[in-house]
């Protein structure tokens, strides 16, 4: 049990989410309040690098403890990775591995936050923190109301494909939060934060506990009910949501996690939440192919004999708008992915070595990422047979590489020394080794090398082995590593106290060398595939005018009297239809080797007359009628 808090203390539990669920050495870096987090069995208040409070059905949460009050200054928080996990409760933090976007602050206002109140506080991975663009539809973090019962619902569209219309048809909330009309989607989602270089979107919706039964709503672009990404969210069809619980307690919040499985589905599975929520990770973040159907025009199938659409769970990258690729390069791109996909027969559930040629690949390439894929193949599929496609991702390559990182550094004249202080050296300003070299033109210069992987590492400049005599920034400048080996960090610094000649500074720090890092274990990913869905229906043949009655065994006849002259409106109407190729009537015909084609209107009997229509795919559908000729047709 948590302790009370203490005379003028407030509480705010800070919840945070991270995508891929792993929440194995991740805490969290606070400021202005103490974060209670049990050690031992007892509860202790710790700042600065502190491990979570505890872990909830949204993700890892820490509880903070301040003094509330007008003045009371912003909580702050920045959810790391931590490098050291320490039985006192702290954590040794990551710097280069904080898990917010570009590493911004969380500060969460609390000025309004009464002592004695508890608010909870929603953040996730990917926020912007204080660089959020409020004007433009970003949130740093969303705050529940303590007096409502909350919906935080949550959508992500692993395309960065989000409708511009998008939002949701929403009834029985606050007034404000609910949608005017059908068709005219409520605007409501904000981006919380960011998976890669795709937004997530959120919205919070409350309604007191009397009332939140009877309050609903689906996510939609306001086109009908082919624009819905979720079905009703509302206690008839969903009352497994915590919101409907009957115990449901005020202030408390439910997360709903949506993932876009694109519009038309009102089926809601794709809609999570409680014990299911970690299958949103999994159907969000697991590279393979996404099945679907011809019927759909989504997924990985034959479109026709010589034709496969595949689609993946996830982009791959092509980098065909932004990354100046000559047209040689993109052609070796296209080879490259031909080469990783494979169209294999397969005989009695197992792949065989038998491989249907691929001769072409097209995708999307005004994008710098794609999922879906078209593959032109150098053989007909045969409709008899079954068939996988497979696809063989890359080897990742070795992330850590030897790097050589030069400082060039441009100082005011008079400056005695110049250190770089950062991440790179543990914050330890005035580092032996990490001095530059004075040249010409007050240029300094420093060369580090060791084996890196891409990463982001913050540094500043100091001119003695303490604060105070750092550089005049505003913020720690970044080192980024990429795929590059040579790294130059060109600066011109100044100074926010000038250099006193002649002066006395304090002793240099102990060296720091920037260690190697271990190489990683490469593995060769395991290939995926999918069973490859053919055209395995045949056309059907469908008779639209009547019969003068049918044989014994079911074959419908039409009446004609002897010796009368051929009328050809006594042929029968019909229609075909095929599933892929659609209306083919057009292609049905008496075939020339059947002995079902005369008509003898000068003898009495039955004559046979057979029709065939073959659809694309080699599917053939024959169906047999009869004229049958009589001596009179009663009137």
């Amino acid at each position: 049990v948590l302790p009370a808090p203490k005379s003028g203390e407030a509480t705010v539990v800070v919840h945070f989410h991270k995508w891929d669920e792993n929440y194995e050495n991740v805490g969290g870096h606070a400021w202005n309040g103490k974060v209670l987090v049990e050690v031992d069995g007892a509860y202790q208040e710790l700042g600065d690098g502190v491990q979570p409070t505890g872990r909830d059905e949204f993700g890892i949460y820490f509880t903070y403890r301040f003094q509330a009050g007008a003045t009371a200054p912003d909580l702050g928080f920045i959810p790391v990775m931590a490098s050291d996990w320490k039985a006192d409760g702290t954590i040794v933090q990551d710097w280069n591995n904080k898990l917010t976007s570009g590493g911004a602050n969380v500060e969460i206002k609390v000025t309004d936050f009464a002592a004695g109140s508890t608010h909870h506080v929603y953040v996730f991975e990917g926020s912007k923190g204080v660089n959020a663009k409020v004007d433009e539809g970003e949130v740093p973090y969303f705050i529940a109301d303590p007096e409502m019962v909350n919906l935080l619902v949550v959508f992500y569209d692993p395309n960065n494909n989000y409708h511009e219309n998008l939002g949701v048809h929403s009834w029985n909330w606050i007034e404000e939060q609910n949608a005017p009309g059908w068709n005219s989607p409520l605007h409501v989602f904000s981006n919380v934060g960011m998976i890669g270089s795709a937004p997530v979107k959120a919205a919070m919706f409350k309604q007191t506990k009397d009332k939140v039964g009877s309050a609903g709503l689906l996510i939609y672009h306001g086109d009908g009910d082919n624009s819905k990404y979720t079905g009703d969210i509302k206690k008839e069809v969903t009352p497994d949501v915590g919101i409907y619980a009957a115990d449901v307690e005020v202030g408390s919040t439910t997360p709903v996690f949506v993932l876009n499985a694109g519009a038309g589905n009102a089926s809601n599975n794709n809609v999570y939440f409680g014990e299911t929520i970690p299958e949103f990770a999994v159907e969000a973040f697991t590279f393979r192919f996404d099945l679907g159907s011809f019927a759909n025009g989504a997924g990985t199938f034959a479109m026709n004999k010589r034709v496969v659409y595949t689609m993946f769970s996830l982009s791959i990258v092509t980098k065909f708008v932004t990354g100046g690729l000559t047209d040689e390069q993109k052609e070796a791109f296209k080879q490259d992915m031909i080469s990783r996909f494979s169209i294999v027969e397969v005989v009695n559930g197992e792949p065989t070595t038998n491989k249907v040629p691929i001769t072409e690949i097209n995708f999307n390439e005004f994008a710098d990422d794609t999922k879906e894929f078209i593959l032109s193949l150098g053989q007909d599929l045969d409709h008899k047979k079954q068939y996988r496609v497979v696809y063989q991702a890359p080897t990742p390559e070795q992330p850590v590489k030897q790097r050589t990182i030069r400082f060039e550094v441009t100082a005011p004249a008079g400056t005695p020394n110049v250190y770089v202080v950062g991440s790179l050296n543990g914050w330890t300003p005035g580092r032996s080794n990490w001095k530059l070299t004075k040249g010409a033109n007050n240029v300094w210069t420093l060369e580090v090398k060791a084996k890196l992987a891409p990463q982001k590492f913050e540094y500043k400049y100091v001119y003695a082995p303490d604060w105070p005599y750092e550089e005049d920034v505003a913020d720690n400048r970044e080192l980024v590593i990429g795929d590059e080996t040579t790294i130059v960090v060109s600066d011109t610094v100044t100074w926010k106290t000038a250099p006193v000649e002649g002066a006395e500074y304090p002793a240099e720090a102990a060296a720091h060398v920037l260690a190697d890092e271990e190489l990683h274990v490469i593995e060769v990913p395991e290939p995926i595939f999918a069973e490859l869905e053919l055209d395995t229906e045949a056309p059907k043949l469908i008779f639209q005018s009547d019969f003068d009655g049918e044989t014994e065994d079911g074959i419908p006849y039409i009446l004609i009297e002897r010796y009368s002259e051929w009328d050809q409106t006594l042929f029968p109407i019909f229609r075909v239809n095929d599933n892929r190729d659609g209306n083919i009537t057009n292609l049905v015909y008496v075939p020339a080797d059947t002995e079902y084609k005369v008509l003898n209107t000068g003898e009495l009997g039955d004559y046979k007359i057979l029709l065939r229509v073959t659809d694309e795919w080699g599917h053939v559908t024959e169906v047999v009628f009869i004229f049958r000729v009589v001596a009179k047709i009663k009137k």
